[in-house]
C-alpha cells in the first residue's frame, strides 16, 4: 500500500468531484421527472443533483454538530458510578 499526502488526496478529491459534475453539467441530458407541462422544473436544471449533494451535505455537518453538541457528556460521567 502506498502513501498519499493529505494535499495530494484533497487535490485529487477536487479532481474527481469537478469531473463528474462536469459531466453532469456537460454531457447528461437530464428529463425533469416532476414537471407535468413542457417547463423544465429544478430538478432538469444541469448540476442540480451535484448541488442538492453539496448542500445536503453541509446541512447533515450542521445537524450533526448539533446533535453531539446536544447529546455529548463529560469525560468523567461514568467514574462516579461506585
Amino acid at each position: 500500500m502506498f502513501k498519499v499526502s493529505k494535499k495530494l488526496f484533497i487535490f485529487l478529491l477536487v479532481i474527481i468531484c469537478l469531473l463528474i459534475n462536469g459531466i453532469d453539467v456537460f454531457l447528461l441530458h437530464r428529463h425533469s421527472h416532476f414537471s407535468d407541462t413542457g417547463i423544465t422544473s429544478i430538478d432538469g436544471m444541469n448540476g442540480f443533483f451535484s448541488l442538492l449533494g453539496f448542500f445536503g451535505t453541509i446541512i447533515l455537518f450542521i445537524f450533526s454538530k448539533f446533535i453531539f453538541k446536544l447529546f455529548s457528556v463529560k469525560e468523567d460521567y461514568y467514574n462516579d458510578d461506585f
